[in-house]
């Protein structure tokens, strides 16, 4: 079973995101034998998913569970095939790791930015950037070159 890891910052936002939009485009090309997960780089493991990032999940209409925030720690990071970082400074503090790559790899250079502590329009954006770049990493599984 292949397993995929998204990593951000602190595991409320972006790669919970991550996780629940292509977990829901997996069901939808009914591609199984995935495995999905997501950590932070500075995770409070007493955090929940931040309520915008639940909005803006609830809006594109991808259904998520809540969750507590992941810390990424050595175990997690050795469980996984691929692990998928939000911006290139993240993969670049995860560069002793050979199975890093960044959102960046697969959609030309588009990154996603932090929207913590930002307005519920600017989450959609943020998911919508995930959205676009899921439909790549769907097309590589689709391919086997991932």
């Amino acid at each position: 079973m292949k397993k995929i890891l998204f990593v951000c910052t602190g595991n409320t936002c972006r790669s919970p995101m991550a996780e629940f939009i292509l977990k829901a485009k997996l069901k939808q090309n009914n591609i199984s034998g995935i495995c999905v997960s997501s950590a932070g780089l500075n995770a409070n493991t007493n955090d929940d998913m931040n309520e915008q990032t639940k909005t803006a999940l609830k809006i594109l209409r991808v259904p998520f569970k809540n969750r507590k925030a992941v810390q990424l720690r050595k175990t997690i990071v050795n469980k996984n095939t691929k692990i998928i970082t939000m911006t290139q400074s993240q993969k670049l503090f995860l560069k002793n790791i050979n199975n890093v790559c960044c959102f960046s790899d697969f959609a030309s250079g588009i990154e996603v930015p932090d929207p913590y502590g930002r307005n519920l329009e600017t989450y959609l954006k943020t998911a919508k950037i995930i959205s676009f770049i899921c439909d790549e990493i769907v097309e590589k599984i689709k391919e086997n070159s991932l």
